[in-house]
């Protein structure tokens, strides 16, 4: 899917290699993490340096009935801006994003957008949802951190990143507060590093160094080619695994991948260390085997091949036929089991009970293992029903378990899909997402071969990305958009001569005939002994007690014979008609006397029935814990004289013949039957007691179980909730004191009498200037302020408290003690964030000092102003702007203005200053403003001042500045 979405064409491909057409501008950093996740993510911002260029998104599990404190809490501990979300919020880089409580995140386009979670309480996975949606929107740009927390949650998420080419990083359990989801992400095996949360930061800037390294690197296309072969040459030779005919653009970008976390941008370089580490050609086959796949996936697909193609193959089968079906590329399984789960629901709705095979096969033996144990985590419950999940699955310990029945129906396999042969007989291939990353050429030879596999009619699934390309006249579309299509026509004759896997209902030649080595120096003892073995030697069988097949020796096929279905280790169920019987009873003899036992039956072959001798020997074998027993078939040869006086009544002896044989083999059965009645009858009755018993109890059990499960599941959904809270409130509550340090430290150093009272008038808090005041003492806390005596004169605080409740307004006053202090009382409302009035804080500042000073200079005012009022000098004041400040009473009379009339007033309308000539001076020239101008005194005798009236005389005066603490 990614490559046809990131290459225009073929050529395109060849040009550009992995250089995709469009590269995301904001790498997207989704951190996942519950329980003590709150210390985690203070710990990576702390080490995250605030202009990488990348955005970051955090989930946790929030409880939904708590506000989330994680975005004020973080903002100290980055300089980066850190956003609650909302909703339709779009990226940007070196931003903090935080998910609110009780809401879903996805990421599409580069914009986060919120939804309602399917449900409150119990198991919810946001981490997996918004992880799986940021895979699909970033591709290979996303980038995922797992941190502390309990559950499995980011599990799934994580396995879609890297299937798109992300990375993945998980914090070390032993470092995180919780080690559940850590330790389920390393479960699934891929993960790119494991590290304490502080060296997360620097990881991550080598590997955004080293990819914008690799971008503005572009060799030419025979140098990349000659650098890929070095280094899938390496592959073959330490994993054994060839890529060769993988697409260049998937194996360049996967390569590079790994060279940004190995920090080179040299393919040279990485061959050289593909070729010297194993470990990582290891982690690069698991990045180009891309074993990621989920339960469902494309429900609208599997709805569509419910209805077009299981429906209609079971309506097809009679009661005895099998339904094939294979899966190529399997991964971990879960494609299998879906196909599975639904064919079994189609034949419960039809009332059938055909067998089922589907056939999973795959290169990768390690997501086989996964496939085959049949163990998901408890995150699949995103993409499988609750009604499935009851049928088909059983809940153990954190996680979810195949049933048998499921179990039963799926044959892991693995192989090779280029070179292996392929399954035959098929009524479904779903081979999804597996096309895309092969050369055109491969994948035009593998839709041939499906086509050979698959029975007249059957049908073909493809992945969302891939299509049969020209072989039109091979398949016919059942639904272009889905995907589905029905094989049409003949086998093709250029596919003819592939081999195939064995079909188990054919007889097949045994895979422990010996073939000569070329290789090997001609030795001519064993060219005899194996000439013997093939030509002379009876066909023998090496088997335990129990008649299970330990090893075979020559030709099978005249005395055992495969039936249709799984094969099976059993001699008796494997031995041709009329030997059974005998067979079993020698073996017994055999057994019980330790002795060679011979006997001679009959075995069916086309039809007729051929002598045979049974030979049944125990043998010891030194240091074997079991009995083995060696049993050899050979031909009885009739004499010719014989066969001569027979052939004159053949009838009669055949007939004659036949019914010895019949009957004898009715006698040996009749014996075994009655001993096996009489052995099971015994035990079915106990059996059957103790069935019931345990039936019953097992549904007690069960039910019981189910209860507790599910209350688990919602008991540590609600842990990690409240373990969330907590650690936010915990952080909060250390904030909250160290602010109540820093009041407790101001209120006590201050000089300022305060006292905080709640809206009952109760005393809250007081500070030690308060005491002077109010006879206050710390176990006054709590008490009324009524009962409290004071030493202010006329004042009922209670009165004046309740006035500023009423108006919701500061009131201030001054008041006065008994011993003549003077403070200015100011009562305020005490509001909260919320605007809410709690009480109310009254504070008293002394102003005795102040009262004293201004005193003292009003009685010197008046002092001055007597003084200007009985000098018999004319005294005039100015400022610095030259505007007159007062008169004395002496200057008005003279003048005959009112004072009101030459205060404001510039001095030039009653100061003149004239020449020598009797021309005026501007004002410039005048004594006062050259007094103001340089800030000395002045004296003269021409000066000339106007009256009222318009009349003038001359005057002689005296200029002086005034200048106070060095201010004129």
């Amino acid at each position: 899917m990614v490559i046809k979405k990131r290459m225009k064409s073929k050529k395109n491909q060849d040009n550009n290699h992995s250089k995709p057409l469009t590269k995301n501008a904001v790498p997207v950093v989704g951190i996942g993490a519950s329980a003590g996740g709150l210390e985690a993510f203070m710990a990576f911002f702390d080490a995250m340096p605030p202009e990488l260029g990348m955005a970051f998104v955090l989930i946790q599990h929030l409880d939904p009935d708590h506000n989330s404190l994680t975005a004020e809490l973080l903002s100290k501990h980055t300089s980066m801006p850190v956003h609650q979300l909302a909703d339709d919020m779009p990226i940007a880089a070196n931003q903090v994003y935080v998910i609110p409580p009780n809401k879903d995140l996805r990421i599409c386009q580069n914009t986060l957008l919120l939804s309602e979670p399917s449900q409150v309480h119990g198991l919810r996975m946001p981490i997996d949802i918004f992880l799986r949606s940021l895979a699909e929107d970033q591709k290979e740009d996303a980038i995922c951190i797992i941190l502390s927390g309990t559950g499995s949650d980011g599990s799934l998420g994580l396995k879609s990143i890297k299937g798109k080419g992300g990375l993945v990083l998980v914090q070390t359990p032993e470092t995180s507060q919780f080690d559940g989801m850590p330790r389920s992400a390393l479960k699934t095996e891929m993960v790119d590093y494991s590290l304490p949360v502080a060296d997360m930061p620097a990881l991550l800037i080598s590997y955004q160094q080293s990819l914008r390294q690799l971008a503005n690197f572009n060799p030419p296309s025979p140098l990349l080619k000659d650098q890929l072969e070095h280094i899938l040459s390496a592959l073959r030779s330490q994993t054994q695994y060839d890529f060769s005919n993988y697409k260049i653009g998937t194996l360049t970008r996967r390569i590079e991948r790994r060279m940004g976390l190995n920090h080179l941008t040299d393919f040279a370089a990485y061959a050289l260390l593909v070729q010297q580490s194993q470990e990582e050609a290891t982690d690069l086959v698991k990045d180009l085997l891309i074993s990621v796949t989920d339960f469902f996936r494309e429900p609208e697909a599997y709805k569509q091949l419910e209805s077009e193609v299981i429906q209609k193959v079971i309506q097809s089968k009679a009661a005895e036929d099998l339904i094939r079906v294979w899966t190529p590329g399997c991964a971990t399984g879960e494609e299998p089991y879906s196909i599975a789960m639904v064919i079994l629901e189609q034949l419960q709705l039809a009332k059938k009970h055909n067998q089922v095979q589907v056939f999973a096969s795959d290169i990768d033996e390690q997501a086989l293992t996964i496939a085959r144990t049949g163990g998901y985590p408890i995150n699949i419950t995103a993409d499988v029903s609750a009604a499935r999940l009851q049928q088909f699955f059983t809940k153990n310990d954190g996680h979810y378990q195949v049933n048998k029945v499921l179990r039963e129906c799926v044959v892991f396999a693995r192989q090779n899909l280029i070179s292996d042969p392929p399954f035959s007989k098929l009524d479904l291939i779903s081979c999804r997402n597996l096309l895309i990353y092969l050369e055109p050429a491969i994948q035009k030879k593998i839709i041939v071969m499906f086509h050979f596999a698959l029975n007249e009619g059957g049908y073909l699934f493809l992945g969302s990305s891939e299509t049969i390309g020209p072989f039109e006249d091979l398949f016919r579309p059942i639904s272009k958009k889905m995907r589905l299509y029905q094989r049409i026509g003949t086998a093709r004759s250029d596919f003819a001569s592939l081999p195939t896997l064995p079909d188990l209902g054919k007889q097949q030649q045994p895979d422990y005939v010996m073939q000569p080595s070329t290789h090997e120096v001609t030795h001519f003892s064993k060219i005899t002994q194996q000439f013997l073995l093939q030509h002379y030697a009876p066909f023998a069988v090496l088997s335990n007690a129990q008649l299970e097949i330990l090893y075979l020796n020559g030709q099978s096929g005249h005395y055992l014979e495969m039936t249709t279905g799984k094969p099976s280790k059993d001699l008796i169920s494997m031995v041709r008609e009329g030997m059974r019987s005998k067979l079993r009873g020698a073996v017994r003899l055999a057994i019980s006397n330790g002795q060679k036992v011979v006997v001679t039956t009959r075995a069916k072959r086309d039809g007729h029935y051929y002598p045979v001798e049974l030979t049944v020997e125990p043998i010891s074998v030194p240091k074997s814990a079991e009995d083995l027993l060696v049993v050899t078939f050979s031909e009885v040869v009739e004499s010719k004289e014989l066969n001569a006086a027979a052939s004159e009544t053949v009838d009669e002896l055949q007939q004659a013949s036949l019914l010895h044989t019949l009957e004898a083999e009715l006698a040996d059965t009749k014996e075994d039957l009655r001993t096996v009645v009489e052995d099971m009858a015994s035990s079915t009755e106990e059996l059957k007691v103790s069935h019931e018993e345990v039936l019953s109890m097992n549904e007690e059990l069960q039910s019981s179980n189910e209860e507790l499960e599910t209350s688990r599941e919602e008991l540590q959904s609600l842990n990690e909730e409240l373990s969330t809270v907590n650690s936010q409130l915990q952080n909060k509550v250390e904030e909250l004191a160290i602010t109540n340090d820093d009041l407790s430290n101001l209120l006590t150093s201050t000089d300022i009498a305060a006292l905080f009272l709640d809206v009952q008038l109760r005393i809250k808090r007081f500070t030690p200037a308060m005491s002077e005041l109010f006879n206050l003492i710390k176990s006054d806390i709590g008490r009324p302020i009524s009962d409290i005596s004071h030493q202010l004169l006329n004042l009922n605080l209670v009165e004046e408290v309740e006035s500023t409740f009423k108006s919701r307004l500061t009131n201030e006053s001054e008041v006065k003690t008994a011993d003549d202090k003077s403070f200015i009382m100011r009562i305020s409302p005490f509001r909260t964030n919320e605007n809410d009035i709690e009480g109310v804080v009254a504070t008293f500042i002394d102003i005795t000092r102040l009262n004293q000073v201004k005193n003292s200079l009003s009685h010197s005012k008046e002092r001055i102003e007597l003084l200007l009022k009985s000098t018999g000098e004319a005294i005039y004041g100015v400022d610095t702007s030259g505007k007159c400040t007062f008169v004395n009473p002496k200057l008005t009379e003279e003048l005959g203005f009112t004072e009101s009339e030459l205060i404001g007033k510039n001095p030039h309308m009653i100061f003149h200053h004239t020449h020598a000539d009797g021309s005026d001076s501007p004002w410039s020239e005048s004594f006062v403003y050259r007094c103001l101008e340089d800030q000395k005194a002045h004296r003269g005798a021409n000066g000339l001042v106007w009256r009222k009236d318009g009349t003038s005389f001359p005057i002689s005066y005296s200029v002086g500045p005034i200048i106070e603490h060095d201010v004129l």
